[in-house]
Parts: C-alpha cells; structure tokens; sequence
C-alpha cells in the first residue's frame, strides 16, 4: 500500500500503477488495473490511500504541487520467517534518487542475510555491485530495462557494498523476518 498526503490545497495527483496481471484498486467507486492512470484533487492535510492485493512497486505518482507519499505493508514477511512484520517508510522523489551508495551490515544480525531490492527511474538503467562478502570480494551486475522496474536480491549480513548505477535508482536494505 502508499498513502499520499497533500500538503497544499488543489493539488492535482496522477498515479500511475505498475503493469502488473491482475491487479485491481478501487477509488471513488471506479476499477483500476495495472498499467492505468488514476486521479485525484488533495487539499492539505488530506490524505489517500492506495492498497492492493499485488505489489506496488513501480507506481508512478506525479503532483502539480509538493506531496508526502508513505509506503508499506500492514503485515508481511521478508523472506521466509514466521513472524508478520509492519513495513512503513516515507519514500523520496525521483529528484533525490542517486547512483552511488554504500552499504554495511545491519549490527548484530548474522547468518540470515538482507534483502536488497533496487528500483529504476529510467528505461534501461544498469547497476553494479562490489564489496566485500565476509572477507571475500563479491561482485553482481543487475540490469532493469523498465522505468519503475525492480530487482529484488538476497545477500549475506555480512555484506559490505558499493553500489554504482548509470541512471538514478532507489535502493531498499530490508531485514529478513525472524
């Protein structure tokens, strides 16, 4: 799910949703599927939530006016643990994306390994990733040929990275569920 908050009155919001089979949001009495544009008018301080059933990753959201945009699940497992975790984090526009970051592990957790997932803001966009893998030089080429395009990887807690991309990308560090 995300939830965009206006900010300003009459601010104009378009969302597109990613082309994903099968998904569906309802607002306003109206059916979207993936691939489709949605919109709305927010004033401050209204808010609104967009959920589903599928992963929204890849949503494109554009405003005539600054927004705060929020995204997350309610309950979910990263990975393949038992327990049900709440994910929330405020997400940051596309103009503070980048393509240089440094990674290092999460402190005392060993064994289990992160989740890494990598989105891309343009067509074609190219990652690589070098570091260090528990003492070990580690290397992985990744490459998204869609806008909104995610890869998701697995990699070792103990991972030291440095991550170059040739376009702007947005890079998550999950913790797998216990």
């Amino acid at each position: 799910l995300f939830a965009i908050i206006g900010v300003y009155d009459k601010t104009n919001v378009s969302i597109h949703l990613p082309d994903v089979h099968d998904l569906s949001v309802s607002l306003n009495g109206n059916t979207y599927h993936g691939d489709q544009w949605m919109n709305v008018t927010l004033d401050r301080l209204s808010t609104l939530q967009v959920r589903s059933r599928h992963d929204l990753t890849g949503s494109h959201i554009v405003s005539s006016k600054p927004i705060a945009v929020l995204s997350g699940n309610k309950k979910t497992a990263v990975g393949h643990g038992d327990s049900r975790d709440h994910l929330v984090e405020m997400l940051l526009p596309l103009s503070s994306w980048g393509s240089n970051f440094a990674t290092v592990p999460i402190p005392d957790r060993h064994g289990k390994g992160d989740m890494f997932r990598f989105i891309a803001s343009e067509d074609n966009t190219h990652v690589h990733v070098s570091g260090i893998n528990s003492g070990k030089p580690f290397q992985d080429i990744i490459k998204l040929n869609k806008a909104g395009q995610y890869v998701q990887k697995h990699y070792s807690s103990g991972l030291y990275s440095h991550i170059v991309a040739d376009k702007a990308i947005s890079v998550f560090q999950f913790l797998l569920t216990r």
